[in-house]
């Protein structure tokens, strides 16, 4: 995922620090990315870390995509809501259209 000299196995579940430092984004941001449903990590460790899976960092790149184009935290969850449904069903239903239609007009 991560290009740069902080390359993260794909195999392998990273803690907190390991992702703040390689996305550049502080382990603070990292948390409230977790308390407000964003980016929820695969698990914790037994000393209770937050543990990241290469899903996690996908979606990880996502949001900060999306934080570029300065599309707000709730727009930015509803449209992961939104991707999530649309591939999930076989086809792309009215309510997931709506949603990503309503979303990506919704920036701060």
């Amino acid at each position: 995922m991560y290009d740069s000299g902080n390359k993260l196995q794909d195999s392998k579940l990273h803690r907190i620090g390991e992702v703040a430092s390689a996305s550049k984004l502080s382990i603070r941001t990292l948390r409230h990315y977790d308390e407000v449903g964003l980016l929820e990590p695969s698990g914790r460790s037994e000393a209770g870390y937050r543990l990241y899976a290469q899903g996690d960092l996908e979606k990880l790149q996502i949001i900060l995509f999306y934080r570029t184009l300065e599309f707000s935290l709730d727009s930015i969850r509803d449209l992961m809501n939104a991707m999530i449904l649309t591939a999930a069903e076989p086809c792309c239903s009215s309510a997931g259209r709506s949603a990503i239609n309503t979303a990506s007009y919704s920036r701060c």
